[in-house]
């Protein structure tokens, strides 16, 4: 058990964080979970015949639907489904009635019929028009799979496919500021691969061992690329205000089960089959969406399974903003978390207002338990300064794995809430000891690919004496150095620095024992 410690807090018990109550830097909110954004989405789906097996029910179209009705007008997005060809099933355009009808169209011909697995043509040509960086604008790719490069029956042909993803496309998408999510749906799928394009290009991975979860990771996936407001709810229970002018519903269900019922605050119901004008209603195997324009102030319910996946998110020219937290973070890293609060999409600095808005956060394992603390505007470190209406706190990560972070703002007629997952990952580099000829030798790799993560000044200690400092690269992302036979049996400390890009320094250490 970690210990949590937090500027006027005192100490709490925490799995996941220490808080470090030393210097911070100025808030920056350049992309941050309300400012909008262009965002650019592309969106690949195998359809090759392993796909027969691993979903036979084709769960991948309801999965791809989830995403069409979540994603907002002021979007970009197209499809492409591929085998050993790769379609253009919906071309690359602005989110409307008329998109979301066509890509509904195609979302219902997702098929298991294809040959081969071409990864390397369908990330060619789903982002073929991106020659160079654009600031503007967020360029996401969702790439879901089952399977391995797979263009020919020759081995040769597949390997060098690969090394063609590695050395020469996935370069090309970093430079050009792509951030690519994968979903592997099999145990078979090339883990590595799919795992080492999301990492580099600061996407996220995921292994799905059930095409029923699909929803839920499309529906995690949208939260990385999309700044939504949400408002918490607790038991299906939610309220709200009167500064939303529209909100919509993600209700989970069983595949089979009916469609959920909405209580209003009036007390009365409402379903898919019955409801009121201003209500837009979806029924899908797994899911509704339900969008209400203009909806009743008061208290709402969900009249269906309590589920942790159910959302409710808000248009409102009140709006949490909270600074984009990183999907890869190495462990021991410094994080910071700014909030504040827009109206109008200017931060509220009004004191009387905020005297009676509590900002908290929340953080724990997806499915586990959750703690929970406040954020400070008193200009006492980890904040900048006093009353600018901007709630901090500096993070430092202290165990490795996933974790659900969210941000909550709580005033007596209102509720937001602003949520992301989190990788803590563990160190970079591995040591690989073999013997021969008479000697170790000893190959330190950097097996985690994070873009701009740099290893440096690498010291190695032999029963707690320096043995030899600063070991200098022998191949890229890899150091070799070598022990004589008589310090079989030996403890070995290698030391290092680790930074990704401008984040500040971590120092990891390996301990491993010579062999005997």
């Amino acid at each position: 058990m970690q210990w949590l410690y937090l500027q006027g807090a005192g100490l709490v018990r925490s799995a996941l964080f220490l808080v470090l109550l030393t210097t911070a830097c100025d808030p920056v909110f350049s992309a941050d979970s309300s400012v909008e954004s262009n965002v650019d989405l592309r969106v690949l789906i195998d359809v090759s015949g392993s796909m027969k097996h691993n979903d036979p029910e084709y769960l991948r179209r309801a999965a791809v639907r989830l995403l069409i009705g979540l994603l907002p007008e002021n979007a970009r997005a197209g499809m492409w489904t591929f085998a050993g060809y790769v379609d253009k099933n919906v071309p690359p355009g602005p989110v409307n009635d008329n998109w979301r009808n066509k890509a509904r169209q195609e979302a219902d011909k997702i098929h298991s019929r294809g040959v081969f697995t071409n990864l390397e043509e369908v990330l060619q040509l789903s982002s073929v028009d991106w020659n160079n960086p654009d600031p503007a604008t967020r360029r996401i790719i969702v790439l879901l799979s089952d399977g391995v490069v797979d263009m020919s029956q020759d081995v040769e042909v597949n390997e060098r496919s690969r090394a063609q993803i590695l050395n020469e496309i996935l370069p090309r998408l970093r430079q050009n500021n792509v951030t690519v999510h994968t979903v592997a749906l099999s145990n078979e799928a090339d883990h590595e691969l799919l795992k080492s394009i999301a990492v580099a290009t600061d996407g996220w991975y995921e292994k799905v061992e059930r095409a029923e979860n699909l929803q839920r990771i499309f529906l995690r996936l949208f939260d990385k690329s999309f700044p939504i407001n949400t408002v918490p709810v607790q038991d299906n229970i939610f309220i709200v205000d009167e500064s939303i002018e529209e909100m919509t519903l993600l209700v989970f269900h069983d595949v089979n089960s009916k469609p959920a019922r909405i209580l209003m605050p009036d007390g009365k119901l409402f379903d898919s089959e019955s409801h009121p004008g201003n209500v837009k209603w979806r029924h899908e195997k797994g899911f509704d969406l339900v969008t209400v324009n203009l909806p009743d102030i008061g208290t709402w319910q969900m009249d269906s399974k309590i589920d942790p996946d159910n959302r409710v998110m808000v248009l409102s020219n009140l709006k949490l903003s909270v600074n984009k937290q990183l999907n890869h973070i190495l462990q021991g890293e410094e994080q910071f978390i700014y909030a504040r609060l827009l109206e109008d999409n200017a931060t509220v600095i009004d004191k009387t207002f905020l005297d009676h808005v509590d900002f908290s956060f929340h953080y724990g394992k997806p499915g586990g338990k959750t703690s929970y603390d406040g954020l400070l505007d008193n200009g006492k470190r980890p904040d900048s300064q006093a009353g600018d209406g901007v709630y901090s706190a500096w993070l430092k990560a202290a165990t490795e794995g996933k974790y659900q972070m969210s941000v909550i703002a709580e005033g007596p007629t209102f509720k937001r809430e602003s949520f992301c997952i989190v990788n803590i990952h563990g160190s970079p580099v591995k040591a690989d000891i073999m013997y021969a000829d008479g000697r170790y030798q000893i190959a330190l790799k950097k097996h985690l690919k994070l873009r701009g993560l740099v290893i440096k000044s690498i010291d190695v200690k032999l029963n707690d004496r320096l043995y030899a400092k600063n070991i200098k690269k022998s191949a890229r992302d890899s150091w070799v150095f070598y022990l004589p036979q008589n310090f079989s049996g030996a403890n070995m400390t290698v030391k290092y620095i680790a930074q990704v890009g401008d984040r500040p320094q971590v120092v990891f250490t390996i301990d491993q024992s010579v062999p005997e």
